[in-house]
C-alpha cells in the first residue's frame, strides 16, 4: 500500500457493530460472534466524514479446538497432551484464529486488507495466528503476510456427505448453489430421498445448533455452508513473541525447532 494512502488511515480496536456494517460483503453469512478481538480501518483527516466508517474490518476468535491442518502443520505439537482439557488449554494459549477479513469493495485491491491483517496479527496475545481459506485468490493475501499454507484434507464426515451429494449427479461447483441442490433433492424418488435424508441426519449430528430445520432450502443452505469448509490451513508465527520463552528462547526447545524448520524457511 502506498505510504501516502497509509498516512490517511488508522487501525483501531472495533466492536461487533463495526464488523456488522461490512458483514454482508463476506461469502460466509453465519454470525461471527463470539470474537476475541476486532479491528477496523478508518480514514483520518478533514475528509473522513465523506467516507464510510469502517472501510475494512478483521475479527479474531479463539481457535477451533481440532483441525487436521493444524496437526499436519505442527507435527502434533498441540496434540501431545494426554487430557482433552490440557490440549485445549495449550491451543488457546498459543493460537488466535483470524476468522474473517472484510474490505469495503469500493476500497478493495489497494492493499488495505493486507495491511490490516499484518498489523492486527502483531497485536494478538499469542505467538501464532492461524487462518482457514478456500484454495483461491485469498491465498496470496495470507502468504504475502507471512502465512505458511498446508492443504487440509476432508475429514471422513465431510467426505461422506459430499460423496452422497455427488451420487445424486451433482458436481463440485453445484455445492455452492443451494437452490440447484434443493431442486435436485425435490426430484428424488421416495427411496433415494430416504437414503439421502439418512446421510443428512448423520452429518447434522456433528453440529450444535438450537435451530430446528425443516426439510427445505434453509436446511440445504445451512448444510452447504458447512461442507464448503476451507481446504487450506495457514499458520503465522510472530517472531516478536516475547511472552513465550519456551518458543522464543532456548534454540534446542522443540517448539523453537518447529518454528524455525516449519515457518522461517519460507521468509
Amino acid at each position: 500500500m502506498k505510504k501516502s494512502l497509509k498516512n490517511t488511515l488508522k487501525i483501531a480496536p472495533a466492536k461487533l457493530a463495526d464488523f456488522n456494517k461490512l458483514a454482508r460483503y463476506h461469502y460466509r453469512k453465519e454470525p461471527i460472534n463470539p470474537t476475541s478481538s476486532i479491528y477496523k480501518v478508518s480514514l483520518i483527516g478533514e475528509d473522513r466524514s465523506s467516507f464510510p466508517d469502517p472501510i475494512a474490518v478483521i475479527a479474531y476468535k479463539t481457535p477451533i479446538p481440532f483441525l487436521t491442518g493444524r496437526t499436519l502443520a505442527t507435527g502434533n505439537f498441540f496434540t501431545k497432551e494426554k487430557s482433552l482439557s490440557a490440549r485445549l488449554k495449550k491451543v488457546n494459549k498459543y493460537i488466535r484464529y483470524a476468522a474473517r477479513l472484510i474490505v469495503d469493495p469500493r476500497f478493495d485491491k489497494i492493499g488495505i486488507g493486507s495491511w490490516l491483517l499484518f498489523e492486527s496479527m502483531r497485536k494478538q496475545p499469542t505467538p501464532f495466528v492461524e487462518a482457514l481459506s478456500p484454495i483461491d485468490f485469498t491465498n496470496k493475501i495470507l502468504e504475502r503476510c507471512g502465512f505458511v499454507r498446508f492443504v487440509q484434507p476432508d475429514t471422513p464426515r465431510y467426505s461422506r456427505i459430499r460423496k452422497a451429494f455427488f451420487k445424486l449427479g451433482l458436481k463440485e461447483h453445484n455445492l455452492t448453489q443451494p437452490v440447484i441442490v434443493q431442486r435436485r433433492l425435490d426430484l428424488l424418488s421416495q427411496a433415494r430421498a430416504g437414503l439421502m435424508e439418512h446421510e443428512i441426519i448423520v452429518f447434522m449430528r456433528g453440529f450444535q445448533t438450537n435451530k430446528k430445520f425443516a426439510t427445505g432450502l434453509e436446511r440445504t443452505r445451512y448444510i452447504l455452508e458447512k461442507i464448503n469448509f476451507p481446504r487450506a490451513y495457514f499458520l503465522w508465527h510472530n517472531p516478536e513473541s516475547q511472552n513465550f520463552p519456551e518458543i522464543a528462547g532456548d534454540p534446542h526447545d522443540k517448539a523453537e525447532h518447529f518454528c524455525k524448520t516449519t515457518l522461517y524457511h519460507t521468509r
